[in-house]
């Protein structure tokens, strides 16, 4: 029987040991200012360092997942020194978010992309989409100069991403992969997207995640609710193919705003959200690509 290459060997070492690690690490909360694969909690958000990156954001606080997404991605980012002149960002989904003006705010190049017009449904139709680069203009957070010579805007098909998307330093999706049709897609793109980095590169992408782990995945065929199993599936996966990640897979249940299942009218309180047969809230996963 042949031997298994040294690179086998560790790689499998490695991905023993994050395993355990994860079950671990996940006995306890979260934090902000050390973040790992994680999902929001409101004792993130009460951080101060949250607050900063609000101010970044020109957002007021509110206990809302999605601005929670928006500043983990950046926190992700500037503890990995990605924030900084000279560094290459690639945004998947953007739609209208204001990353890719933050970013460029602090020196960054940022090739931002959105699904081609022709997929777009329903973000279209709640002017969440971008179909050019003034869909992405922030004056109060990024000089307009600045913008224009760092920011460009690409169409892209996420389930079908180009072979010259290559070497960034750093990448990221905002909520974006659990719609592109099916469970076994999202959980694809993210494992192609990092062919998109250069070696140690990082990438941040957020999603939903059942918080209540169903006993089958649910699938509402606009959006896929991720469990612990396939997140933990897709780190496995990420860990053999020699990239790192961990995961802390932790919801507290000692703080009603952790605990409260949002509903329409939907109020300021929202980390959580009543979707189908069960709940969502917002996961974040943070890969650093094989050296």
């Amino acid at each position: 029987m042949p031997t298994p290459s040294p690179s086998l060997v560790a790689g499998h070492w490695y991905a023993e040991r994050a395993r355990v690690s994860d079950t671990v690490r996940s006995r306890r909360p979260p934090t902000f200012t050390e973040p790992v694969s994680q999902a929001v909690t409101a004792a993130q958000i009460e951080d101060p360092a949250f607050r900063r990156w609000t101010e970044a954001l020109n957002h007021r606080m509110m206990f809302h997942r999605k601005l929670w997404e928006w500043c983990y991605t950046l926190e992700a980012l500037d503890g990995a020194e990605m924030l900084r002149p000279g560094r290459r960002a690639l945004g998947f989904g953007v739609g209208t978010e204001a990353l890719p003006a933050v970013l460029a705010a602090r020196g960054v190049e940022v090739l931002a992309t959105d699904q081609p017009p022709q997929e777009a449904g329903q973000w279209a139709e709640t002017n969440q989409h971008a179909t050019s680069l003034e869909a992405l203009v922030r004056d109060d957070l990024c000089d307009r100069n600045d913008f224009d010579r760092l920011v460009s805007f690409r169409p892209v098909d996420m389930r079908a991403i180009p072979a010259d998307l290559r070497g960034f330093d750093a990448l990221w999706s905002s909520c974006c992969f659990e719609h592109l049709g099916s469970p076994r897609a999202g959980l694809d793109f993210v494992l192609e997207a990092m062919d998109c980095l250069r070696p140690g590169g990082l990438a941040v992408h957020t999603t939903e995640y059942d918080v209540h782990d169903s006993a089958k995945i649910v699938d509402l065929g606009a959006v896929v609710l991720y469990r612990r199993a396939e997140l933990a599936g897709l780190a496995r996966e990420l860990r053999r193919r020699g990239h790192r990640l961990e995961c802390n897979f932790c919801l507290p249940s000692d703080d009603p705003r952790d605990q409260h299942e949002d509903a329409e009218p939907y109020t300021d309180v929202h980390l959580r959200i009543k979707l189908g047969p069960t709940a969502a809230t917002s996961f974040g996963l943070i890969i650093r690509k094989a050296a």
